[in-house]
């Protein structure tokens, strides 16, 4: 073997022949080195300041981000520390992004993180590390690509079951939809409670998905067993804690002995445990049958809250100021599941203490009983008044759909500031400065509506009816019909328009000729027209202050929209009138605003502000003389829906 003499020209040509090894393996020990610097950049522990998406288009940003660690703490709950986390917990956030989108159908999503730090410091924190820590800001982006589509459906029931037409129908999961595993789940759910509802409490739904990545598609076969059918049998009740009566227990079960089988009445009787707000937990099992019997014993388990409950609130209101209330409670009255509450509030408009008693399933299970009593102030612009009262009422369920409602109120009124000039005015309130009422109310609401704090779609009509009259002994005599319809469509997600009439009028009966002015109707501020200060829609006397009317009609349009995680945006126009004759609806009359505002959710409902315009303010010339109009905008702080 002959000795190899290397040249520079030889080294050269040797290089440039092996520059397709060198290059690529260059490049690779370059990146990797990168990312070791990148993954250094970030400190052993810190919170997460900020967390944003971006690709993120057929799932929700809102449900997704609650899967995730990087999750920043919501700035109202400022009371409690950040979480410290560490670059582990972001890998595993990719990962959860990956299974949160496989969950929903897309196979193929690809997610990439970048995370830097802001130069900011959190001062308290929770976990092992309890700072000051550095804050990060973290940059999801995500490729969704293409999702799978549910090409198949077979569904093998037996012979005698129910109709493959119906079934199908009724079920979350349909051929050419997006495949999900909820969608999945629950539709072995809904074909297990279509048997339940039809006697067979132990059905039994087995089912396969065959998902093709390649192709992209999903094959789906459930097969049921429906088991025997059965009756309810014997009912026991075990209870742990404070011991409620069995009779009131008994009324809010939806099921008796001997009756079939049905998966929704042993539901429904779990909820209206629950909704007794006594128990801690109720749960409703079945028992063994016995041996050649169709009767399916079922038993009652209760964990009882505790009996004694105290609350405190604070809020605002650009109308009636700082608002401070506080309370105390006692579950479970006589042993009956009543409610028993003490309670105060004032804000710069009322104050108030009161009495209340709840009684649920009172006499049966379709009625609850609720009373009242106690002591009001109200200092409104025109007049304060103090008012003592006592009510009474009882609420029936007629249907899934219908409530009615009759009571009785007594309540004894005194006009202590009469604030208005009108000479006449003053001269029929300082002889009503002192009167009772006694009056007898009746109403009845059909609704629909699909959450009470948030709704979204459905609707409610109320009808209501009050009268007051010498057969009760009361001093003033009236009668008092009201109707109002709510109605909420979501006709383009994730917009929700919601609207709202309502209209009422207040007649003289029998010898009274004079409406005081506690009983008018107002109109006006952050729940009917928003464009006008409180009360403020309707005739005023020569100083400005309402006067109130003896009609009143009231429309309002919203458009609800979210904006960024808890955050919503309103776009709304509102109408009023108030007319000082009875029956009497002056379309001339009728003050329009239109405004935009931004709302915050909370469990409570949302936190609002909103500023309302004047469309078609009332001209000076029409004003009393010295007189000057409010100002054309208005901005509202309140808590809860307007409607």
């Amino acid at each position: 073997m002959t000795a190899r003499h290397w040249t520079v020209g030889a080294v050269l040509r040797t290089l440039i022949s092996l520059r397709r090894f060198f290059f690529p393996a260059f490049l690779l020990i370059f990146l990797v080195f990168a990312r070791q610097v990148e993954s250094g950049a970030l400190p052993e522990a810190f919170v997460v300041r900020k967390a944003t998406f971006s690709g993120v288009n057929s799932v929700s940003k809102k449900e997704l981000r609650k899967t995730l660690a990087a999750r920043p703490r919501p700035f109202w709950r400022f009371w409690e520390p950040k979480t410290a986390l560490s670059e582990i917990d972001l890998k595993d956030d990719l990962e959860r992004i990956r299974q949160f989108y496989r969950a929903r159908g897309y196979y193929h999503a690809r997610v990439e993180m970048d995370a830097e730090r802001t130069g900011q410091e959190a001062a308290t924190t929770a976990g092992e590390h309890p700072g000051p820590l550095p804050a990060v800001r973290v940059a999801f982006s995500v490729r969704e690509g293409p999702p799978v589509i549910v090409s198949e459906i077979q569904i093998d029931q037996p012979l005698g079951g129910l109709l493959d037409e119906e079934v199908r129908k009724r079920i979350a999961l349909q051929k050419g939809k997006v495949f999900t595993t909820s969608d999945y789940r629950s539709a072995k759910k809904t074909i297990e409670r279509l048997y339940g509802n039809r006697g067979f409490p132990f059905v039994q739904v087995d089912g396969q998905a065959r998902v093709d990545v390649r192709e992209n598609l999903a094959r789906v076969s459930l097969v049921v067993k429906p088991g025997g059918i059965y009756r309810f049998g014997e009912v026991t009740i075990a209870q742990d804690g404070e011991i409620v009566k069995e009779t009131i227990i008994r009324r809010a079960l939806e099921f008796e002995p001997g009756e079939k089988y049905r998966a929704s009445a042993v539901e429904q009787s779990q909820r209206n445990l629950v909704n007794l707000d006594v128990f801690r937990s109720a749960l409703i099992v079945s028992g063994r049958p016995e041996e050649e019997s169709d009767k399916l014993p079922m038993e009652v388990r209760l964990r009882a809250k505790e009996p004694r409950q105290i609350g405190f609130g604070v809020g605002y209101g650009s109308e009636d100021g700082l608002r401070l209330k506080a309370s105390w409670s006692y579950r479970n009255m006589l042993s009956r599941a009543g409610k028993f509450t003490l309670s105060a509030r004032r804000t710069d408009l009322i104050e108030n203490a009161q009495a209340e008693y709840f009684q649920p399933y009172w006499l049966d299970a379709r009625n609850d009983l609720r009373g009242r009593t106690g002591w009001e102030r109200e200092d409104l612009e025109s007049y304060t008044n103090e008012t003592t009262f006592a009510n009474i009422a009882v609420d029936r369920r007629l249907s899934r759909l219908w409530t009615g409602s009759a009571g009785y109120k007594l309540e004894n009124n005194r006009l202590q500031k009469i604030k208005i000039l009108d000479p006449l005015e003053i001269e029929e309130l300082v002889k009503n400065n002192n009167y009772l009422v006694s009056a007898v109310n009746f109403s009845l609401t059909r609704s629909t509506v699909d959450d009470l704090l948030y709704p979204a779609e459905g609707s409610t009509v109320t009808l209501a009816f009050e009268q007051a009259s010498d057969l009760f002994g009361s001093e003033l005599t009236y009668w008092r019909p009201a109707a109002e319809v709510r109605a909420y469509r979501t006709f383009f997600p994730p917009v929700t328009l919601a609207g709202r009439i309502r209209l009422e009028t207040i007649q003289e009966t029998e010898d009274t000729d004079f409406i005081p002015i506690p009983e008018r109707l107002f109109l006006g501020g952050s729940n009917t027209v928003r464009g006008y200060g409180y009360q403020m829609v309707g005739p005023v006397d020569p100083a400005g202050n309402p006067l109130g009317g003896k009609s009143a009609a009231n429309a309002n349009l919203e458009a609800r929209f979210p904006i960024y995680r808890s955050f919503s945006g309103v776009v709304f126009l509102d109408a009023g009138l108030v007319d000082p004759e009875a029956f009497k609806f002056d379309l001339s009359e009728v003050r329009t605003a239109c405004g935009a505002g931004f709302r915050y959710d909370t469990p409570i409902g949302p936190l609002r502000v909103e500023v309302g315009y004047k469309l078609n303010p009332v001209e000076e010339d029409e004003l009393p003389a010295g007189v000057e109009a409010e100002e054309r905008w208005r901005i509202h702080f309140s808590i809860g829906q307007t409607f």
